[in-house]
């Protein structure tokens, strides 16, 4: 009997210490980010590298990555410091967190479309991180919560200056279609491909020219007396002479241009930043005022400022992942709480809000989330510790 507990303990711990805890713990984080291998919505298309993603939470879930670590990647991994390519690699990866979603690639009107995109990160990062559904200030102040309508756009000004890439087009939206090089040498890969492709096109514009040429020609010759062909079908033959040059160099170029590098689903800071007007009832053609990009006002907390060249998704990501937030902690340690028995201490792990339920044990909820980030974010330690 004395033997137990060190016996439970011990199955515990290899438990943990399993190749398949990450793929069983990970689930659970992926339905959160509303994982998908396709776009959803008015029209289905596959998302060809979403499975980088998922491999990318796997690997933090069995690496135990400290969970605040886990959320600025999904935020800012981008923006992160790296002392490797391969780091920088593997925190890029998460951003895919941000483009996974349902993207409504039937619409028409390019604004529209990345207000859509936008709903969807603020509904996503907000739910998973902070248990708040903030994306109900879209068209109106929230009816139950302190976030008013300025506040979703400020958030929305973060996400409207960054780029999508998701590896995803159709014959209407093509913006998201980049995906992030990976691997040794992939940007350097990347960049000879572009050259190449340039080149290649510059001269295929010449060929095309010299087709155009060759066909006025012959047009000419067709529609000429006797007297004038023979003039017409000399000028003619070093036409085709080149048409046929310029055919083999045009060939030639296509195929030496390389093979693209390994591509991830991730998000990347545009080059262009903007802050966003509040739309009234969410309209895109009833815009009021600006609203600098910021976050929420209800919680007393500080975000630093943002640079007029930056998104703003590396203060996000450290504002949500700030030891002083009372919600980022509280949250994860619910949802941990409800794999582990089946119920949350707080009954609606994704709504901490006012319509959400009251924890049933709040001291135990503060004690964990104060446990939680004194022992380094660990959700393994959490795990033992539950």
């Amino acid at each position: 009997a004395k033997d137990r507990p060190k016996a439970v303990e011990q199955v515990v711990d290899a438990l943990l210490a399993s190749p398949q805890f990450g793929p069983r713990w990970a689930r659970h984080w992926l339905d959160v980010a509303r994982y998908a291998e396709s776009s959803g919505l008015s029209r289905n298309m596959l998302y060809p590298v979403a499975w980088r993603y998922r491999n990318y939470v796997i690997r933090s879930f069995n690496a135990d990555k400290p969970y605040d670590q886990f959320v600025r990647e999904q935020i800012a991994g981008d923006l992160l410091p790296h002392d490797s390519p391969a780091q920088r690699d593997e925190q890029t990866m998460g951003t895919a967190f941000l483009t996974i979603g349902p993207k409504t690639l039937n619409e028409g009107v390019i604004e529209q479309f990345n207000y859509n995109v936008a709903d969807d990160q603020i509904d996503a990062t907000t739910r998973a991180f902070l248990g708040l559904t903030a994306a109900c200030a879209r068209c109106h102040d929230h009816k139950y919560d302190p976030i008013p309508t300025r506040d979703y756009y400020a958030l929305a000004g973060i996400f409207l200056s960054s780029d999508n890439l998701a590896g995803v087009a159709t014959n209407n939206r093509d913006e998201h279609v980049s995906t992030f090089p990976i691997g040794p040498g992939a940007r350097e890969q990347l960049a000879k491909r572009e050259a190449k492709q340039k080149e290649w096109e510059a001269r295929q514009k010449i060929y095309l020219g010299v087709i155009k040429q060759r066909d006025e020609l012959k047009k000419k010759i067709t529609a000429a007396k006797d007297e004038e062909k023979t003039k017409l079908e000399e000028e003619l033959k070093p036409v085709l002479t080149e048409v046929s040059k310029l055919n083999r160099e045009v060939s030639t170029l296509r195929r030496s241009i390389p093979e693209p590098p390994p591509g991830a689903m991730a998000m990347q800071d545009a080059n262009a930043t903007r802050n966003s007007p509040v739309l009234e009832r969410g309209s895109i053609r009833a815009k009021g005022d600006a609203v600098p990009r910021g976050t929420l006002s209800a919680l007393d907390l500080p975000l630093r400022a943002i640079d007029e060249k930056e998104s703003g998704r590396l203060q996000l990501a450290e504002w949500i992942a700030d030891r002083r937030n009372p919600l980022t902690a509280r949250v994860m340690v619910n949802r941990v709480w409800l794999h582990l028995f089946g119920r949350g201490l707080v009954a609606t792990p994704d709504n901490f809000g006012a319509l959400g339920q009251r924890p049933s044990h709040p001291q135990l909820l503060d004690d964990l989330a104060l446990r939680f980030m004194e022992g380094d974010w660990s959700v393994k330690r959490l795990i033992r510790t539950i």
